[in-house]
């Protein structure tokens, strides 16, 4: 059973003459995903507006039923054909609505890349504004969880400084928040996964040779500062040992974990391709502490240690 939902005008919702819905639709096939999904769900297309009034493509899968649900956002910039492949484990789970998004600048989403070629600090603000709009939402019950894995999970990373009330967990697996530490450039100086910035509509390949690090590095402390008093988010990081970016989560550990609620696992893992290559090694956490729920359980509400934990 396949339904599809058109919306009528309202807001930033897709319009009722189909101009909308094909802007916020654009290239991404949601009946591909709505195929792998229970049986019963439906979506619906959006132009969710920032701020500054950029619209942001955007799809929402929603289950059988009346709702509210617990929401999965996922804010991707390998457009949203690449993000939407979790939602059918998840949803396997438990019923979610699910919400996937093209980031400014990048799929079918209106805006131009940024000012600053290297920085990512522009996903706090667009994730704010996201998840306000997810959650005045009548199909949202005012929990969301953010997830995705590598670049899938950059947004996430981001959203977790936030402090949004309604953002009860994130996930991001094997990645970074900031594309300028961790992504294009280790310690200022710019490596080979600088060409991964082109995932967010920059064209890396006319920048200058050699090309410096100009950011901001103490707005980021600033930042990060702020973002570690009364942060009500759940942070499960995973990571390896030898993932290209794997510092990023040890350096958000050691801010956050004294203050927050931050779970860490370290392996002996790599990136991508090479994620299940060598040994295998058992991992555990501290003697004696409390088991860390999943991601959907902590969506679902079930209550999770007070204390930072990180396992290796």
């Amino acid at each position: 059973f396949i339904a599809l939902v058109c919306i009528a005008a309202a807001g930033a919702r897709a319009s009722s003459d189909g101009k909308e819905w094909a802007a916020a639709g654009g290239k991404f096939d949601a009946e591909k995903v709505l195929a792998e999904l229970p049986q019963g769900y439906r979506y619906e297309h959006a132009m969710v507006p920032m701020l500054d009034g950029v619209r942001l493509a955007t799809t929402v899968f929603l289950p059988p039923g009346e709702g509210p649900w617990p929401v999965i956002l996922i804010r991707t910039p390998y457009e949203r054909n690449g993000g939407a492949k979790y939602f059918k484990s998840y949803c396997a789970k438990a019923p979610f609505a699910c919400v996937i998004q093209d980031p400014r600048g990048d799929g079918d989403s209106e805006g131009r890349p940024l000012a600053d070629p290297v920085s990512s600090d522009n996903e706090i603000a667009d994730s704010k504004d996201t998840l306000d709009w997810v959650a005045a939402q009548p199909w949202c019950n005012g929990r969301i969880g953010m997830s995705g894995g590598s670049g899938n999970g950059m947004a996430s990373a981001m959203a977790f400084l936030t402090k949004h009330p309604n953002l009860a967990v994130v996930e991001p697996g094997n990645s970074a928040g900031n594309t300028a530490l961790y992504w294009g450039f280790e310690n200022g100086v710019r490596r080979k996964l600088y060409t991964w910035l082109e995932q967010r509509s920059l064209r890396v390949a006319n920048w200058p040779r050699p090309t410096l690090l100009s950011y901001d590095r103490a707005n980021w402390e600033r930042i990060l500062d702020e973002a570690a008093k009364d942060n009500p988010t759940i942070y499960l990081g995973s990571d390896g040992w030898f993932n290209i970016f794997g510092d990023a989560n040890l350096d958000l550990f050691e801010k956050f974990a004294p203050s927050g609620r931050v779970f860490l696992t370290m392996n002996a893992a790599a990136h991508g391709s090479h994620c299940d290559k060598g040994e295998k090694f058992k991992i555990s956490g501290p003697s004696g502490a409390a088991a860390v729920p999943s991601f959907t359980d902590i969506l679902l509400g079930k209550p999770v240690p007070e204390k930072s934990q990180i396992i290796y």
